[in-house]
């Protein structure tokens, strides 16, 4: 059991991880994909947001998400991924490790992902929590101790929607700040593309989920 997934967790009252930051600054605008940082009061690690168009239905995406065994198709350095608990088609656990370039060991992380469905917006949420308590740690892996994002997923017609993913990790360990700051962009950027190129698979199309109309 191993695997990180640099993701999402987000207060019901906040709907950004951390409330007190700077502006955001737009770092990389490519195959319609922007992806913007900012720094914060509570960390010395960069927060990111990634923002596309899918063209797809929302609920093509949750199908996605909760597929966790293919997590590692998608998600940038994603090594390893395993459902712990569903429960109905809004709550899940999953377990998560990530790859880090040598000399750094890998990290994993448990997290929590609640689907929120705004029938009046047209907007999916998923708050995602990091539960690094949830199992005992493993060795040779370094277990994240704080991670906090969401995915917020706005439909803009049957068909099509707008997607933000935004995220700030602590990959806890002895990695510098500025080390995981200067390769951040690529988390949001590499994730958005695979989630537009696997959201296509026949598998997720025309999936229905109780919780959204």
């Amino acid at each position: 059991m191993k695997h990180i997934i640099i993701l999402i967790g987000l207060s019901l009252v906040c709907l950004t991880p951390v409330c007190a930051q700077e502006d955001w600054k737009l770092v990389k605008d490519k195959e319609g994909i922007q992806v913007y940082t900012r720094k914060t009061d509570v960390s010395n690690f960069v927060e990111f947001r990634g923002i596309t168009f899918i063209d797809a239905q929302v609920s093509s995406f949750i199908s996605v998400m909760q597929d966790a065994g293919n997590m590692t198709n998608w998600v940038y350095s994603l090594t390893k991924a395993q459902l712990l608990e569903m429960h109905s088609d809004t709550i899940m656990i999953y377990y998560a490790e990530s790859k880090l370039p040598w000399p750094f060991d890998n990290r994993d992380a448990v997290y929590r992902d609640y689907f929120e469905w705004d029938a009046d917006k047209r907007t999916l949420y998923v708050h995602i929590d990091c539960l690094p308590e949830y199992l005992e740690e493993n060795k040779g892996v370094v277990r994240i101790p704080y991670a906090k994002g969401y995915w917020k997923v706005q439909e803009i017609e049957k068909n099509k929607f707008k997607v933000i993913f935004q995220m700030i990790v602590d990959p806890g360990g002895s990695i510098p700040a500025w080390l995981v700051n200067a390769f951040v962009v690529d988390t949001p950027f590499e994730t958005l593309q695979g989630l537009k190129e696997v959201i296509k698979e026949e598998e997720y199309q025309n999936v229905e989920f109780g919780f959204i109309d």
